[in-house]
């Protein structure tokens, strides 16, 4: 995640009106009900900097037992959301969950510490069955850890929108709050990033998309970036969000995911538009759910 200017920006809050979405029907429009709530000791501040501790609980450090390769998503007790291209890896793949620094095992800030992360083997992988490995459309898979995860303080799910009827209210948005432990610039010797950083990031036309990387979007997937702050490598699965009230509470709600950008991670990057993919995301959970209890 790059970060060219440290200007802080404290996040703000998006109400759209849940009320009209809540009574169409009986089903939940939210993958989990309990989701997207952050601890009391959590703070936001965003541009490009380091996360305050425990601010996004649900982010998933996703590593061979060699070396780190994505990001993702915690959705609920069992599944975790990145994008299909980090799958190539996939029988290798630890999804650690609880993450913030990396070199250290208890993470402390603002007179607090949580619990040590919690690392989890995955025993099923599913890309989207449409995913193009050339031009990265339907970049989207579900992971399967191989045991419940508890709910912590520092570990919680994001909430996914299953009802697409939202859609039309999100494409109005102008920005996303972005989180991830890419490359901090687009440098041939960079590093990935130690700590969890986290970084608001602007929708941009889709003809800024197409200028730059030569290629169309199709309409699941999101043109974003900054002139001075983007994604980078290793942000790649990583969950953009906004915070949204549902039930009288507000709650973070996952609606990208990072696919990839350009060589240099310069002013564009390519989001997969998970509100396109809700119904999908239910059906895959609901089999493998009942799959694993065969």
């Amino acid at each position: 995640m790059i970060c060219r200017e440290l200007k802080r920006v404290f996040v703000g809050v998006a109400v759209i009106s849940c009320l009209w979405l809540q009574v169409q029907g009986s089903d939940s429009i939210l993958l989990e009900e309990n989701c997207g709530v952050v601890h009391q000791f959590a703070q936001r501040i965003v541009n490009g900097v380091p996360a305050g501790l425990g601010a996004y609980p649900w982010m998933a450090f996703l590593h061979t037992p060699t070396h780190f390769k994505c990001a993702g998503s915690l959705i609920n007790n069992r599944f975790v959301l990145t994008a299909a291209h980090c799958l190539k890896d996939a029988l290798e793949l630890i999804v650690r969950l609880g993450e913030h620094n990396r070199d250290t095992r208890i993470d402390c800030g603002n007179h607090y510490c949580q619990d040590a992360a919690q690392e989890f083997g995955v025993i099923w992988a599913i890309k989207h069955k449409l995913y193009n490995e050339e031009d990265l459309s339907h970049d989207i898979a579900v992971l399967m850890v191989d045991r419940n995860v508890e709910y912590l303080p520092h570990i919680r799910p994001i909430c996914i929108f299953l009802d697409e009827r939202v859609k039309t209210q999100v494409d109005g948005f102008k920005w996303f709050t972005a989180s991830g432990w890419g490359l901090t610039s687009g440098e041939p010797n960079a590093q990935t990033s130690r700590i969890l950083r986290e970084l608001r990031i602007n929708r941009r036309p889709t003809e800024d998309c197409i200028r730059a990387l030569s290629h169309r979007l199709i309409p699941e997937q999101i043109c974003a970036g900054n002139d001075a702050s983007n994604l980078c490598r290793g942000d790649s699965g990583g969950p953009q969000g906004r915070i949204f009230k549902y039930n009288g509470i507000e709650r973070f709600t996952q609606l990208g995911i990072a696919s990839y950008t350009t060589p240099g991670c310069v002013n564009v990057s390519v989001l997969t538009d998970v509100i396109s993919y809700g119904k999908w995301i239910k059906r895959v959970v609901k089999h493998y759910t009942q799959k694993n209890e065969m």
